[in-house]
């Protein structure tokens, strides 16, 4: 076989597989909420292509016995890599609110996509300052390379969600507003890892609801290697 009928058989095996893959249909984006009970705890950590650690607060037990409802309470990292199919499955969401926790130059680097028309309202409370910003960068730079001398990441984040709780008072108390105002219906919020400010927000609302300290610490928790792979990535 000469060079050039090389390259063009080569060239067409390639340019059919392009055409194949793009034809392939995404995996469709499965809710916990409408899988049967048994099945939702694992998938919890919904699928979507582009948008990373979205998860369902539902299915908690809280401490009378009782379960935080599923399908209602969403958190996530942020949607600059949505892709078409994941902003279809965020539309039959039902989202009533999508709350956005980043500071401006947040949003200015990694802008979101977002469904068009938008489906629900989308409510903009910035949370961050450089101190936490710091804190919560050099936790996850330590988590990453595994050096932890001379380090408490516990105590480093403890420090981060005490300014939280005392320095952005007004901005959640805006953001627990906006989830009573939603009256029952579904309400997203997330920040840019979905793990710090989207996790004391979560923490808080799982706390008022009764969900048990160790139960809300493993959700936290869960949070760490979605969150890891996100920094990663960039």
């Amino acid at each position: 076989m000469t060079r050039k009928k090389l390259f063009w058989t080569v060239f067409t095996v390639l340019a059919l597989a392009v055409t194949v893959i793009q034809f392939i249909p995404p995996e469709p984006v499965v809710v916990p909420a409408q899988l049967p009970l048994e099945q939702r705890d694992s998938h919890r950590l919904l699928n979507f292509e582009g948008i990373h650690n979205l998860r369902d607060l539902g299915g908690y037990a809280t401490a009378d016995g009782r379960q935080v409802q599923w399908g209602k309470l969403y958190r996530s990292a942020n949607f600059a890599e949505a892709t078409p199919a994941d902003l279809a499955a965020l539309s039959q969401l039902g989202l009533a609110a999508f709350i956005d926790l980043r500071s401006t130059p947040e949003k200015a680097e990694e802008p979101n996509r977002l469904p068009d028309p938008l489906p629900f309202e989308v409510v903009e409370i910035p949370i961050l300052d450089e101190g936490n910003q710091a804190l919560v960068g050099e936790v996850m730079e330590r988590v990453e390379s595994g050096d932890f001398a001379g380090f408490d990441p516990g105590q480093r984040m403890q420090q981060a969600n005490r300014q939280f709780a005392s320095v952005f008072t007004p901005q959640f108390r805006q953001l627990f507003a906006t989830v009573v105002a939603a009256d029952g219906a579904p309400v997203l919020w997330h920040c840019t890892a979905g793990k710090d400010r989207t996790g004391f927000a979560a923490a808080v609302l799982l706390r008022i609801l009764g969900v048990p300290r160790e139960t809300i610490m493993q959700d936290y928790m869960a949070s760490l290697e979605p969150a890891l792979a996100s920094r990663k990535s960039q």
